[in-house]
């Protein structure tokens, strides 16, 4: 389950960063 939170902790962030959600 590591990847996948590192992947979904990534997403998040670059969302946030980017304010762009799906």
């Amino acid at each position: 389950m590591d990847a996948f939170t590192a992947i979904f902790t990534t997403f998040t962030s670059a969302a946030t960063s980017s304010s762009e959600a799906p």
